[in-house]
């Protein structure tokens, strides 16, 4: 593939986003999945921090849509919501 074709902007959905907020110790900082989590969320941490590594060094930009950030900000998740500061 050549270098102009490789996308400069990554737009993530509102599944994603909550994934990162749920698991964002472990994604970006390599802390220890808890032994709890399942085996496919485990898989998708791992999966996710490989693209952050990626992506960080193709300096990609990370967006979501203003509906993303509308269901995110109406979060009934109280975690979530103290992890943005909202």
């Amino acid at each position: 593939m050549e270098l102009e074709k490789i996308p400069g902007r990554v737009f993530l959905d509102t599944c994603v986003v909550n994934f990162i907020l749920d698991f964002g110790e472990q994604i970006h900082n390599g802390a220890a999945v808890p032994p709890q989590t399942s085996e496919r969320e485990a898989a998708d941490v791992e999966a996710l921090r490989s693209l952050f590594v990626l992506g960080q060094r193709a300096m990609w930009q990370l967006a979501i849509s203003p509906h993303t950030y509308f269901e995110i900000t109406h979060t009934r998740t109280e975690g979530r919501c103290s992890d943005l500061d909202l």
